[in-house]
């Protein structure tokens, strides 16, 4: 199930396979995801570099992102799991390679349990 209302984006119970040019999932708000498994390339994977124009992100919610759990492959050219605000997983197993930050918080992340493979691309 896919429910999304007034900017944000509630993903719930599901499998998905998402391929994107520019953000994979993005909400002006939060994104809060329970319980699904994803396999998500953005901005054509961490071998791609994109401009810095261009948002490439796997997953972006600018106030708040939410992780309850499951399966995350994310490929991403850009940050992988993005918000200027806070980020939570709760659970969960993440394979993430990305061209820029795996997971960037602008203010908080918690990482409460899990397993997390995260590579880091990024050259400057």
């Amino acid at each position: 199930m896919i429910l999304i209302q007034q900017k944000v984006i509630y993903i719930e119970s599901g499998d998905f396979d998402i391929s994107a040019d520019g953000d994979a999932i993005s909400a002006e708000t939060d994104v809060l995801v329970t319980d699904s498994d994803f396999n998500i390339i953005s901005g054509g994977g961490s071998s791609h570099n994109v401009s810095s124009s261009v948002s490439a992100k796997g997953i972006k919610g600018i106030v708040n992102v939410i992780i309850n759990g499951e399966n995350f492959v994310i490929n991403s050219a850009d940050d992988a799991i993005h918000s200027n605000g806070n980020i939570a997983v709760n659970g969960g197993q993440f394979s993430i390679s990305s061209d820029d930050d795996g997971i960037h918080a602008g203010q908080a992340l918690t990482i409460n349990d899990g397993e997390n493979d995260i590579q880091n691309l990024m050259t400057e």
